[in-house]
């Protein structure tokens, strides 16, 4: 297997690289701290803040395409944008009083459920979600739940239609399917340390849980006791 390197010397906008994704066409979306690089094997296009005044954003944190076509682009300190999969125009999210709400947003995580609605985690300003068919939103924050952080990296959907929410507190929070009622995990016999962190879960319905300095939590299904492994038990780094 063959490794070609793409960086600032053959059109990448910056070297440090947050998010990648492929969209429906096969072109290669690469989300930088200094702007969005389009890239199709061969050919690439840079969309940049300061040169190109129909882009509004510069530093990408995360990408994620819709099943409509449209591409969401989260972005540190400039809320979310998305591109539009029929004009190819970068606009404001539909619902503007959202788009107003997240303007100055560090967007950290986009994700889809089951039901095409989107999950939009943010360093600071909490939790949202929403719907694009109806246009429709809902804020989960410290002031309106029972969330103990805004600082709010990553969510994820079990089998049950579950939102699993990571944030920077120590508690694991989730949001009931289909009553909506978003509760505390307890966990009485662990702790999930760490500011950032990332959910991931398994083809079992297992959720992991990669923190920042603290190592990987295991939830295992059905069972309300986790595993913690670090560096002590053969982890190269707790950092994940």
């Amino acid at each position: 297997m063959n490794f070609e390197q793409l960086d600032i010397s053959n059109g990448l906008p910056h070297n440090t690289v947050f998010c990648i994704i492929q969209d429906r066409f096969g072109f290669m979306w690469i989300g930088t701290q200094d702007g969005l690089l389009r890239f199709d094997g061969q050919n690439s296009k840079v969309y940049v803040n300061s040169s190109n005044k129909d882009f509004p954003a510069k530093n990408i944190q995360c990408l994620f395409e819709h099943p409509s076509g449209d591409i969401y682009i989260g972005t540190r300190g400039q809320g979310l944008i998305v591109r539009s999969g029929m004009t190819g125009r970068y606009e404001s999210i539909g619902n503007k009083s959202l788009s107003n709400a997240l303007s100055r947003s560090w967007v950290k995580s986009l994700y889809m459920d089951s039901h095409q609605r989107i999950w939009i985690s943010t360093l600071g300003d909490g939790l949202w979600v929403y719907n694009p068919k109806t246009n429709e939103y809902q804020s989960y924050n410290t002031n309106n739940s029972i969330l103990n952080s805004n600082q709010v990296s990553s969510v994820v959907e079990d089998k049950e239609g579950n939102i699993w929410i990571a944030s920077s507190s120590d508690h694991l929070f989730y949001i009931k399917y289909p009553s909506g009622k978003l509760l505390d995990y307890e966990n009485a016999d662990q702790k999930f340390q760490g500011f950032r962190k990332v959910l991931f879960k398994d083809k079992s319905d297992r959720l992991w849980l990669g923190t920042e300095g603290h190592g990987l939590y295991l939830r295992e299904n059905k069972q309300q006791k986790s595993r913690h492994f670090t560096t002590d038990d053969g982890l190269s780094s707790n950092i994940i």
